[in-house]
């Protein structure tokens, strides 16, 4: 029995990947998880170990997303990362440039905006605006 969190889904195949079975307990749902005052490892596993042998449903196991689901999360959340990224750099360079007095940056799709806005940055601040788009172009 392990409790789930970031790595049980990995743990778990390596344990079920050795022969033994394997208990992924949603300790959210488990009576009393909350309440108590004294929480640790130690003590969170001699409870798991003493309701696993018992009466296993109260642990309310969980199934993980199988690794070919959980990789393509990964894809996933990797891109909107990316894309969060990209357009806060844009909203950056939008708002340093117009700090210094520049004019409004002409609008763009994010893939024309380094090559669309490099001439209208301010000259003050042109060597430390390109860090940010000539990164933008990669």
């Amino acid at each position: 029995m392990i409790e789930v969190g970031t790595h049980s889904a990995w743990v778990r195949e390596l344990i079920a990947g050795i022969g033994h079975e394997v208990l992924v307990a949603n300790a959210r749902r488990m009576e009393g998880s909350k309440r108590r005052r004294r929480k640790n490892d130690r003590i969170d596993a001699v409870k798991l170990a003493r309701l696993g042998r018992v009466d296993p449903k109260s642990l309310y196991p969980i199934q993980h997303r199988s690794a070919e689901v959980r990789e393509d999360l990964v894809v996933l959340r990797a891109r909107e990362a990316l894309v969060e990224s990209r357009t806060k750099l844009i909203s950056a360079v939008r708002g340093l440039v117009k700090t210094m007095g520049g004019t409004r940056l002409p609008s763009s799709s994010t893939e024309a905006f380094s090559r669309k806005v490099a001439a209208e940055i301010p000259q003050p601040i042109r060597e430390t605006i390109q860090r940010f788009y000539v990164r933008l172009q990669a």
